[in-house]
């Protein structure tokens, strides 16, 4: 079915939201959100800057916490992609891995460990404190420590997110 005409001549488009278990109880009546700029509402593909309103993940908090009833939400978009244009993925050649492994062992093997033990003791140090990290991070790249190692510096203090799968 083609999107309807507005009243100015532009097409709009809907993102409907149905809440958890919306199928299972038709006889369930719900209130409904309408909402402006629906393609900032679900999906990050069509949202501005790719950052979305989270807005299932801000209803079920808000129905958690008895601030709101389950709700259908209507997005109303008049943004409309003219053209779908691919996005290029780069492809690295797997011949150059070893190439690039043989460069991070060779950098390793001439780098002074002094200086690149302190540089990620403070990029460490920093995490934990609370200062800023940049101007840490900065001086171990100087002293030859690699993303991977700087990150792990990270990683000791902060921990790896790890997602929360919800079904």
């Amino acid at each position: 079915m083609p999107p309807p005409a507005s009243p100015s001549g532009g097409e709009h488009r809907f993102r409907v939201f149905l809440p958890p278990g919306y199928h299972e109880n038709t006889l369930k009546r719900y209130p409904v959100l309408y909402m402006h700029n629906g393609h900032n509402l679900f999906f990050k593909e069509e949202a501005f800057a790719g950052n979305t309103w989270r807005t299932e993940e801000v209803l079920n908090m808000l129905d958690k916490m008895n601030a709101i009833e389950e709700a259908i939400v209507v997005g109303m978009n008049r943004f409309e992609i003219e053209e779908e244009k691919p996005i290029p993925i780069q492809r690295i050649d797997p011949a150059l891995e070893p190439k690039q492994i043989e460069r991070v062992r060779a950098l390793r093997a001439r780098r002074d460990a002094g200086p690149w033990k302190s540089g990620l003791a403070g990029v460490e140090e920093a995490a934990r404190s609370g200062a800023n990290v940049m101007p840490r991070i900065l001086a171990a790249v100087e002293s030859c420590a690699t993303v991977g190692e700087i990150s792990d510096a990270m990683r000791r203090v902060f921990g790896e997110y790890k997602e929360a799968v919800v079904i």
